[in-house]
């Protein structure tokens, strides 16, 4: 795995994504993962910017939207307003909405 920098990411995104405000939402998680000390890397592959074993943010030309992995083997509880489950893991796609981001934020802590 090799680690991008922040600066090497925030480059990834301007390229990869289209509409400023998706960049803007990606920048953000960017943002709040460089204040956790979080590392990131991207991937080709599937053109997401993958944080360690918490999740990863996926880049298209029309979206954003933040992936995290659901490592609970019990119940689980999510925000169905805000997060969907897919393949057992909590998809949020990203917007202009507090709670959304305090959302995220949480989820980034819990995996933390």
């Amino acid at each position: 795995m090799n680690v991008h920098s922040f600066t090497e990411l925030n480059d990834i995104i301007d390229r990869l994504v289209d509409k400023e405000k998706d960049k803007l939402y990606a920048k953000r998680i960017l943002n709040m993962t460089n204040e956790m000390n979080i590392n990131g890397y991207f991937s080709e592959k599937d053109n997401c910017i993958h944080f360690s074993d918490k999740g990863k943010l996926q880049l298209t030309k029309s979206k954003v939207s933040m992936i995290f992995y659901n490592k609970s083997d019990e119940d689980c509880s999510y925000n169905r307003k805000y997060e969907s489950i897919k393949n057992d893991n909590f998809h949020i796609q990203l917007s202009d909405n507090s709670k959304l981001w305090e959302i995220v934020q949480n989820r980034f802590k819990l995996i933390y």
